[in-house]
């Protein structure tokens, strides 16, 4: 937080929101009183039982946006990955030139000094090393992923006697993106865990859809081994119009019972300060009610969920048919998890409500005579629903909502989203596992004509329980 608190602190105030007053407001009130925040929080933890790691990001390439840069960054512009060139103020698409090139044994040193005089000087169980803020660490295409690993063997080597004068053990928790990505930027997770380096991966990131990854490589890499694998979701996401309702408790839910089903030993909640007000606004207290339960599964299964399948900051879209195309169109199959045992549910008679909700858009050019097609097009147009090979009944379109969500009034005219909900209450139910849901057009109708396109986005499953009855 250094640059940002020195350089950018707003006067008493003066927040942008009410996630800034309880970030940095606090912080700027403890400051006045002469109290250190890492201490406040690390004895409080203690009170609780708690362990206590302190966090720090390896690479930060957010001043490649501002006006102003870290010092030592000034004085070791050859130690970038852009040598400090191209680097424009205000672009963001430009910031990541900023980020330090881990070729240079002077970046080492310089990145694990702060890591070393935490340890040194906090009542600390353990430290975070975030790999996800931010990549690249090496120039694109000359990755060299021992020197990362060089970095976690020297980084414990020197954490030990400062670990050791507090009667613990050395731990250190990796936060990496998601497993395909590491390899791109250097970052060998697979020999971390085998050489023993790490105690603690975390898998996610901002740039990933936290959602639906698959972490089975983690997990069958640390399997017999002192590795914890966790799953990591950047809260930032949920202070998104478009994504804010994904961090309610029922999507959250159903997407750490997924990952607790591919062998994951915990949740891992980042980057959150403040940003879950959109979801749940009110006090601190009552903000956070998804830390009762997603911390163990036992909790969470039988509960109402909502699985998600293409959400994300850019949603998934998959094209089902084209008028364009000769070639008939055999639709799209998607894939989604569910780690419910529904039928089991169903047949105990605690099963409520299972409800399938595919989301459509018809992409017509911008021509007002054809914007009725929004309308209109799927009480026409004769479509096919299938989920794991059985037919679907969508229920009668008129129910259905159409919305739009375009930034322009031209978008607004062209791509509206209609959303089909198919009630499976009473089956096909979906398995406990993974689900295919196929979705064709068989007979697009004649009225219809002119170029367009249907295209299926995001997919969910709500899921309800029957609850006790309290008299």
């Amino acid at each position: 937080m250094g640059l940002f608190m020195e350089k950018i602190r707003p006067a008493d105030n003066l927040y942008h929101d009410e996630g800034q007053r309880r970030r940095y407001g606090t912080v700027h009130g403890l400051w006045k009183q002469d109290i250190d925040v890492v201490d406040l929080v690390a004895a409080t933890a203690r009170q609780r039982s708690m362990a206590f790691y302190l966090a720090f990001r390896l690479n930060d390439f957010h001043h490649g946006a501002w006006e102003e840069h870290p010092r030592w960054w000034l004085e070791h512009t050859d130690c970038t990955i852009s040598r400090g060139e191209g680097i424009e103020v205000g672009n963001h698409a430009t910031r990541w030139l900023a980020t330090l090139d881990f070729t240079h044994p002077e970046v080492h040193e310089h990145m694990m000094a702060p890591i070393l005089a935490g340890a040194a000087c906090y009542d600390l169980d353990g430290v975070e090393i975030d790999f996800t803020r931010c990549p690249p660490y090496f120039p694109p295409g000359r990755e060299r992923p021992e020197l990362l690993t060089d970095f976690l063997r020297e980084l414990r080597a020197r954490l030990a006697p400062a670990f050791a004068a507090k009667g613990r053990p050395v731990r250190i928790m990796a936060h990496v993106p998601h497993p395909g990505a590491c390899a791109g930027y250097g970052l060998d997770w697979a020999a971390w865990i085998k050489e023993g380096l790490v105690d603690h991966l975390a898998s996610g990131g901002y740039q990933y859809n936290g959602f639906h990854n698959d972490l089975r490589p983690l997990v069958a890499q640390a399997q017999d081994t002192l590795t914890h694998v966790y799953v990591a979701f950047d809260a930032i996401n949920f202070d998104y119009n478009h994504t804010a309702r994904y961090g309610r408790i029922e999507y959250l839910r159903a997407a750490c019972l997924n990952y607790y089903h591919q062998g994951v030993d915990g949740v891992m909640l980042y980057n959150d300060s403040g940003h879950w007000l959109k979801v749940y606004p009110g006090p601190v207290a009552t903000a956070y009610p998804h830390l009762l339960e997603i911390g163990d599964p036992a909790c969470i299964e039988r509960r109402d969920k909502i699985y998600a399948r293409g959400w994300g900051l850019v949603e998934e879209w998959h094209r089902v048919w084209s008028s364009d195309s000769e070639i008939p169109s055999p639709g799209v199959e998607c894939a989604f998890q569910v780690s419910d045992a529904l039928q089991d549910s169903a047949d105990c008679g605690d099963l409520e409500a299972v409800r399938l909700t595919m989301a459509f858009q018809l992409r017509t050019p911008w021509i007002n005579e054809l914007n009725a097609w929004h309308a209109i097009w799927s009480r026409l147009d004769r479509m096919e629903y299938r989920l794991n090979g059985h037919l679907l009944t969508p229920r009668p379109i008129a129910t259905d909502a159409v919305v739009t969500d375009a930034a322009t009034s031209e978008d607004t005219c062209r791509n509206w989203t209609r959303y089909v909900t198919v009630d499976l209450s009473d089956g096909p139910l979906p398995c406990c596992g993974v689900n295919r849901l196929t979705v064709r057009l068989v007979e697009p109708d004649p009225q219809l004509t002119g170029p367009r396109e249907l295209w299926l986005g995001p997919v969910e499953v709500e899921v309800r329980y029957r609850k006790p009855w309290v008299g």
